[in-house]
């Protein structure tokens, strides 16, 4: 995965691939983690839940 691959700053759409993409941009080091939240205006909890979502998808 590339940065630009990742949805576009103030994406306002957020699919489940979507957060996929931006969890998985953050864990292969493609964004910081600052980055991603700053990027898309996020706060720490919604970022660590769709990282819940992404380990988790049934629950």
């Amino acid at each position: 995965m590339t940065i630009n691959e990742l949805p576009p700053p103030g994406a306002m759409r957020w699919t489940n691939r979507r957060k996929a993409a931006v969890v998985a941009g953050v864990r292969e080091g493609q964004i910081t983690f600052d980055e991603a939240r700053k990027r898309y205006m996020l706060s720490f909890e919604e970022f660590i839940s769709w990282q819940r979502l992404i380990d988790n998808p049934r629950n």
